[in-house]
């Protein structure tokens, strides 16, 4: 939890001091250790966003999506699908 909570504060600052590449491995990590971990999976959106990386978003959107449709038979937060239809 410690590590996670690190993790994803230096993910926050690489976004914002334009380390997106870091910001995306090191999320990209995240998501390994927790699938379902919605932090984890915008923050890796908001990096492939920062990167204009379209298609990457667009699939990682749809694959967390159905993931946590068949695991759990939940939507996206409304916060995270109101961003993404805002791309």
């Amino acid at each position: 939890m410690l590590y996670d909570a690190f993790a994803k504060r230096l993910v926050h600052w690489q976004l914002e001091h334009n380390g997106v590449r870091q910001a995306i491995q090191i999320s990209k990590k995240l998501v390994r250790r927790n699938e379902l971990d919605e932090e984890a999976n915008m923050l890796l959106m908001h990096g492939f966003a920062a990167l204009k990386d379209r298609l990457a978003l667009q699939l990682h959107y749809k694959q967390y999506e159905a993931l946590l449709n068949q695991e759990l038979n939940i939507q996206p937060s409304a916060e995270l699908a109101e961003w993404y239809g805002r791309l």
